[in-house]
C-alpha cells in the first residue's frame, strides 16, 4: 500500500506517530501572493540579505525590497547558470550589504575551443546598485567559477582555471587546434586545468589566499562553505564511482587541508542509480548543522567538521535528495522521494541523528527538491510546489505553487529564497512574494 493512502483521502489514523513517514503533512490551504515584480527573463537564482531580496538572471540582477519596489535599475550581469549535482555553487551569495556575483565576459574572435577566461566576481552594493570592486580579468586565466558561500567576514569562490601548453607560435596554434577539432580527446594534451578556492575579503575585494588542486580527468569536485567554524569541505568525486574523498580545509591556514578521507558510504548516492535530482546549494544552512558537515552519499551523514569522523548517519531504506539545518543548527531537515508519488521528510537532532518527526506529502511534479528553513518555517519546494511547514511537527501551513520564469525540465535550477518575512519565487508574470503567514 502506498504511503498516501487514498481510500482515507490522504488523511492517516489519529493515532499515527509523529515519527510515522506515512503520517501525511498537508493541507488544502492554497497561499495568496503578497505582490509580483514583472521580470521577462527566466530567474536562476533567487537570493537576499537585510530586507533585500535579489533575483537572477543569465543577463541580469535586480533588487527589491520586501513590499517590492525596484532598488535600482536591473544590472547586467552574464552570469554562469548554477550547476546540478554536487558541482560548484551558485552565481551569487548575498551578505554584508552586497550580492557578490559571478559574470563572464565575452572574448570576441577566441576559438570554441579555448576555455573562456575572462570571468570575475563583482560586489554590487545593494543600496545603489553600483559595482563596489571587481576580482578577475582575462589573465587570471578562470573558466568556470561559483560562490558556494561565506563564512564570518570571507567571501568563498571555486572554480577551474585552465592554461594552454600551447606555444606562442600562431600558425602551430592553429593547427593544433584544427587536429583538436577532429579529435577532442586530444583536449586534455592541449590544456592543463586545475581547481582553486579564492577567500576574498567582502569590504575590499583583496585575495585574502589562494588555493588549488590539479584535477583530474573527468572528476568532480565542489567546495561547501558552513555556517560557522574553521573548516570548509572540499570534495572529489571519480568517474568510476569509487569512494569520493572529502578533505577538512584550514580557513586559518590558508585553506591547507586539515584531514582527509575517503567518504562514508563509499561511491554510492541516496535514491536509484539514475537519479539527478539533486540540488547543489553549498552555503552554510544545506551542508552544516551543530559542528558537522553534512554529506549526502548513499544515505545522509553528519561528519565532524574538525577531523572527518561520523557523527551519525540516517537510517537505511531513507531516500534523500535534499537537506538543511535550521538557523540555530539543531535540526537537520530531509527529504526524498519514495517513488510512488510522494516526498518523505525527517526532522533529525543535528548532534545525535535521533528523528524527531516524520511524515509525507504528495509529490505532484517529479522533479528537483530543495529545503529552505528560516526561524518559524520550514520550506519545502517540490519541483514548483511551495510547502511551508511548521518546523516542529512538520504539518504542511499552506502551499502554492510557482512556475512559468524557470523552464520545466527537470534540469531547472531552484529560484527560490526564503527569510523570517517573505518567501519568494517565480510566477508566470515575474518574482512572486507569499507572506510567511500564506497571505
Amino acid at each position: 500500500m502506498s504511503l498516501w493512502d487514498t481510500r482515507t483521502g490522504g488523511r492517516t489514523p489519529a493515532s499515527a506517530s509523529l515519527k510515522n513517514p506515512a503520517r501525511s503533512l498537508a493541507t488544502r490551504t492554497v497561499a495568496t501572493p503578497r505582490w509580483t515584480a514583472p521580470l521577462t527573463e527566466p530567474l536562476t537564482q533567487v537570493t537576499g540579505t537585510d530586507g533585500t531580496v535579489v533575483a537572477v538572471s543569465g543577463k541580469h540582477l535586480w533588487a527589491f525590497d520586501r513590499a517590492g519596489r525596484p532598488r535600482w535599475e536591473p544590472l547586467a550581469n552574464v552570469s554562469a547558470v548554477p550547476a546540478l549535482g554536487g558541482m560548484g555553487g551558485r552565481p551569487v551569495v548575498a551578505g554584508h550589504g552586497r550580492a557578490f556575483a559571478i559574470g563572464q565576459t565575452k572574448m570576441p574572435g577566441r576559438s570554441s575551443w579555448v576555455p573562456e577566461p575572462a570571468t570575475v566576481l563583482r560586489a554590487v552594493d545593494l543600496d545603489t546598485g553600483k559595482v563596489v570592486w571587481t576580482v578577475g580579468s582575462p589573465k587570471t586565466g578562470v573558466a568556470t567559477a561559483w560562490v558556494p558561500g561565506m563564512l564570518d567576514d570571507t567571501v568563498y569562490v571555486t572554480g577551474t582555471m585552465s592554461t594552454s601548453r600551447l606555444s606562442g607560435d600562431m600558425a602551430k596554434l592553429r593547427s593544433e587546434l584544427s587536429k583538436l577539432s577532429s579529435d577532442p580527446s586530444k583536449g586534455s594534451e592541449l590544456f592543463a586545468t586545475k581547481s582553486f578556492i579564492w577567500a576574498v575579503d567582502p569590504a575590499s575585494g583583496k585575495l585574502r589566499w589562494e588555493n588549488t588542486f590539479k584535477n583530474t580527468t573527468m572528476s568532480q569536485v565542489s567546495l561547501k562553505v558552513p555556517s560557522s567554524g574553521s573548516h570548509l569541505l572540499w570534495t572529489t568525486s571519480n568517474p568510476d564511482r569509487s569512494a569520493p574523498k572529502l578533505a577538512g580545509l584550514d580557513v586559518h591556514a590558508r585553506g591547507r587541508i586539515q584531514w582527509q578521507q575517503p567518504a562514508p558510504g563509499g561511491g554510492q548516492t541516496s535514491g536509484h542509480e539514475n537519479d539527478f535530482f539533486t540540488v547543489s546549494w553549498h552555503d552554510g544552512p544545506h551542508c552544516s548543522a551543530g559542528g558537522n558537515f553534512l554529506y549526502l552519499g548513499d544515505r545522509l551523514y553528519a561528519v565532524d567538521a574538525t577531523n572527518g569522523q561520523k557523527a551519525w548517519q540516517s537510517p537505511d531504506r531513507v531516500t534523500i535528495h535534499a537537506m538543511a539545518a535550521s538557523p540555530d543548527g539543531s535540526t537537520v531537515y530531509a527529504a526524498g522521494p519514495d517513488y510512488q508519488g510522494h516526498v518523505i521528510l525527517h526532522a533529525f537532532d543535528a548532534k545525535t541523528g535521533a528523528i524527531h518527526w516524520a511524515g509525507s506529502l504528495p509529490m505532484l511534479n517529479t522533479g528537483i527538491l530543495a529545503l529552505q528553513p528560516t526561524t518559524d518555517t520550514t520550506y519545502l519546494w517540490a519541483r514548483s510546489q511551495l510547502w511551508a511547514l511548521d518546523p516542529e511537527t512538520g504539518k504542511a501551513r499552506w502551499t502554492y505553487e510557482f512556475a512559468g520564469s524557470t523552464t520545466t525540465s527537470w534540469t531547472s535550477p531552484v529560484a527560490f529564497w526564503a527569510d523570517n518575512h517573505q518567501a519568494y519565487g517565480p510566477t508566470e508574470k515575474g518574482l512572486t512574494a507569499i507572506a510567511a503567514g500564506g497571505k
